[in-house]
């Protein structure tokens, strides 16, 4: 809380044009104390729900010198802009206001004017204004009974509880078969406001929709025009990943991880670069020569570190060929110094990694004969990669592993951190449905059916807990609070139509492997939710501005 006293002392000199005279200075002053005031009851900051809220504050005011409250003048305003423009809320000592700005971050502040001596004093509060669909979980499935999409939202805020709204986005066109979102974050800096990014998979279709205060379907990924190339790909161009993903951080400047590089990885392209205000890509880099026209088809995630709040790190990633079956990064021959990736007319282009003998897994599969069933990047400081990987017999291993995070792009280092084979201990694994790996933990999340399995596979423990019906996805959760140590799943019952939504905690310290219930979030649902995804973001200029189009229409 900031206290600022502004005096504001008139003096004066009068020079009198009379004659000449003797004065005696008898010695008597008469001086008026100065009355100082001390304001109480402001709280330090509010978060508060726009068009729902109501904020309601009575401050407590404190006088050195009695004096009749008619003789102050009150002021509560916002200021913004360089020239401090001042949007005056109330003139009342008391203030009770009905929440009308749209959502954002504001200062408010109260004044009060002492009006026989002209002081002033100055008390001001951070206020964080948002909506129901600003901050928390969108849940996206199908209608039960039904294939046509639907998204529901556990909308969270500061201090009170949740709130799971039905059906928050209401699609005008026919989507159906949800399958999953794909999310940038919140922009943080308004010169790449317009670059945040939400798309929603569908069996048929990637839609992006807006992602602040409200949903509104805007245009499929392939009529966006981001990617165009002379190059032979899968048409229309599906949408599979973005990288690299949000991460967790103490404002949204951090948590907005593809601000300063973006890539894409669709059916059969990668693209990557630097956008700035317009995203385009011109040159998939999914190949093995310059001038190579034939693409390898990409398995849908770059492996990078998921924890940096860095939002100019350079990103090194490695990605799988799942026709060659192998591991491999970006080639870069050129003499020059090439800080990001391949961008519109740049060259790019992959190349195939060496292994060398005692390492403890090799990047090409083929030696071994082995296939990538699942990659997740890890959160954790250090940023590990995980890839869950299977042979022709049905064995399985995970291998762990870290991508360089420097260097320049004539020489970085990609490290092999260790192979470990899932052994008998992990019960019914070739039958899991979902997978999620644990960033503070060597465990491995699975389910069958409605069991969820928590497995350490340097120890071979196994721990295991009956969520009561079919779990429909399971995913590491350290977006919203930033624990390594979280997971949120889903679960559906068909037969009575109803779910649940639940965070949970892998427990047991560095000797033991639990699953741990987190009673406070656990949320009800109507729906088979397929995928979950944390989203904190306001409207950016695009979105406000639809909206203003939008308001206009209606009046």
């Amino acid at each position: 809380m900031i206290m600022k006293k502004i005096a504001y002392i008139l003096t004066g000199m009068c020079l009198l044009l009379f004659p000449a005279c003797e004065i005696e200075d008898k010695g008597h002053y008469d001086y008026t104390p100065l009355n100082e005031l001390t304001i109480e009851g402001i709280e330090s900051a509010y978060h508060l729900l726009a068009q729902v809220d109501d904020l309601n504050i009575e401050p407590k005011i404190t006088a050195s010198v009695p004096t009749d409250e008619a003789n102050y003048e009150y002021s509560w305003f916002f200021c913004s802009g360089s020239d401090h423009q001042h949007t005056q809320i109330s003139t009342e000592k008391d203030l009770h206001w009905s929440v009308t700005l749209n959502p954002g971050n504001y200062t408010l502040y109260f004044q009060v004017k002492d009006k026989s001596s002209e002081l002033q004093w100055i008390e001001s509060t951070d206020i964080t204004i948002t909506t129901d669909y600003t901050t928390g979980f969108l849940l996206l499935g199908d209608e039960p009974g039904s294939d046509r999409l639907r998204m529901d939202m556990i909308m969270t805020r500061i201090g009170t509880d949740t709130l799971v709204g039905e059906r928050v986005f209401v699609p005008e066109t026919d989507l159906r078969n949800a399958q999953g979102m794909v999310y940038s974050g919140s922009a943080g800096m308004s010169m790449f406001d317009n670059l945040k990014t939400l798309f929603i998979q569908t069996a048929d279709k990637d839609v992006k929709i807006t992602s602040g205060t409200y949903f509104k379907e805007l245009d499929e990924f392939d009529e966006l025009n981001i990617i165009e190339t002379d190059v032979s790909h899968m048409e229309p161009i599906r949408v599979k990943e973005l990288f690299p993903h949000p991460t967790y951080g103490s404002n949204t400047a951090q948590t907005y991880r593809a601000r300063s590089m973006r890539g894409y990885i669709t059916e059969d392209m990668i693209v990557m670069g630097q956008p700035l205000t317009v995203e385009y890509f011109a040159t998939p880099i999914n190949k093995y020569s310059e001038t190579s026209t034939r693409l390898f088809h990409p398995y849908p995630l770059a492996f990078i570190p998921g924890g940096s709040t860095s939002t100019t790190q350079i990103v090194y990633p490695i990605f799988y060929d799942m026709d060659a079956q192998c591991f491999v990064t970006i080639e870069r021959t050129s003499t020059t110094s090439f800080a990001y990736t391949p961008t519109y007319k740049a060259t790019g282009y992959c190349k195939k990694m060496d292994d060398h003998a005692g390492e403890p897994f090799p990047w090409d599969q083929t030696s071994v004969g082995r296939s990538l069933v699942y990659g997740e990047n890890g959160y954790k400081s250090g940023g590990d990669s995980y890839a869950l990987m299977v042979d022709e017999s049905g064995k399985y291993f995970i291998y762990v592993f870290k991508t360089a995070t420097s260097g320049t792009w004539l020489s970085f280092t990609h490290s092999k951190r260790g192979s470990y084979p899932i052994e008998a201990t992990a019960q019914n694994f070739d039958q899991a449905s979902h997978y999620a790996f644990l960033s503070d933990k060597y465990v491995i999340l699975y389910s069958v059916g409605s069991m969820l399995y928590a497995y350490d596979y340097t120890r071979q423990q196994l721990a295991s807990m009956d969520m009561g019906a079919e779990i429909t996805c399971l995913e590491t959760e350290y977006l919203s609070a930033g624990s390594l140590t979280d997971i949120i799943l889903a679960t559906f019952d068909e037969g009575t139509g109803t779910g649940t939504v639940r965070k949970l905690t892998i427990g047991g310290g560095n000797n033991n492997v639990t699953i741990e219930e987190k009673p406070k979030e656990i949320w009800p649902v109507t729906m088979r939710v397929k995928d979950i995804l944390w989203k904190n973001s306001g409207d950016n200029t695009l979105e406000t501005d639809l909206l203003a189009e939008s308001n206009d229409e209606t009046e």
